[in-house]
């Protein structure tokens, strides 16, 4: 028996010899200056492309939404919502989140496709505190010439998803490809893709906090009063959340059509008041709204 091996066994089933004159030609501060150029401004053109059919298709709330301010705990804070390009213009300070559609828009119109892979060697980095933690890789992918174009991470742990895995994958996969895409593509300065973190934070938050109070939140930002207009209705109540929450739930179960007519000629604060004046008593409150003008 020959004992000599076999090179076809080995990897590929047909021996493949190094390019050396290959390799010595890669990467762009090995070419020629007027390729270089031609390669900047075809990447340029690419990218421009790109920008250009995202301003002009993208949709908030389908492949991307915008940060904006809501009134919590007495203050206003920022939280995330998807609405209309018409509020948008109204929220000033407001950033744009790229969510999952949008990446995978982003890398069918840019030829791409996506594979998600254990990230082994941030795994092992972390040693023990990788522990609970869904942690990948996703690679882009080229579909023209197979090349991997660009990568992004992402981690989820699951206690994040109360224990399930499906979840966990599922989220870390999101953040992966959102990651990918804007480094991929050099979006950071259109998008970022913290919304699903901040909204995580804010549902635990909610989940430790009274019922009652983030229904009376609910209730004020209903109104669509401003700044100033919702620190009043908060100052009538001299800070007794159980007061204020009687009192909109009191006007929440009113249910006589007349009365609820009277109250809709009343401002918001001219409603609150007299609801609190009447001590939540529907008589007392009938009399209060014909003093102020509500019949």
């Amino acid at each position: 028996m020959n004992q000599k091996t076999d090179e076809t066994t080995k990897g590929d089933l047909v021996p493949q010899e190094k390019n050396t004159e290959l390799q010595t030609q890669t990467g762009s501060n090995m070419m020629p200056p007027e390729e270089f150029k031609k390669l900047l401004i075809a990447e340029g053109g690419r990218r421009d492309a790109l920008r250009e059919y995202i301003t002009g298709n993208f949709k908030s709330g389908v492949h991307y939404c915008m940060t904006g301010k809501r009134w919590v705990d007495g203050k206003y804070k920022p939280v995330y919502y998807m609405d209309g390009e018409e509020q948008q213009s109204d929220d000033k300070t407001g950033k744009m989140e790229l969510l999952q559609p949008g990446a995978q828009t982003a890398c069918d119109v840019m030829r791409c496709r996506f594979e998600f892979h254990p990230d082994n060697e941030l795994i092992a980095a972390l040693g023990k505190d990788a522990e609970g933690w869904i942690i990948l890789i996703v690679k882009i992918i080229s579909r023209d010439t197979g090349d991997i174009v660009g990568e992004g991470r992402g981690a989820c742990s699951l206690k994040e998803k109360y224990g399930s895995m499906n979840s966990a994958i599922k989220q870390c996969q999101i953040r992966c490809l959102r990651n990918g895409v804007i480094n991929t593509f050099a979006l950071s300065d259109l998008y970022e893709q913290d919304v699903d973190d901040a909204t995580n934070q804010q549902n635990e938050e909610a989940a430790k906090r009274d019922p009652k109070q983030i229904y009376v939140e609910e209730k004020v930002l209903a109104m669509g009063l401003d700044e100033e207009g919702a620190k009043m209705i908060y100052s009538i109540f001299e800070g007794n959340g159980i007061q204020m929450y009687n009192v909109f739930k009191f006007m929440d179960d009113i249910e006589d059509k007349k009365i609820i007519e009277k109250i809709k000629k009343l401002t918001p604060i001219q409603a609150i008041t007299t609801a609190k004046n009447s001590r939540c008593d529907m008589a007392q409150f009938k009399v209060g709204l014909e003093d102020v003008g509500g019949e």
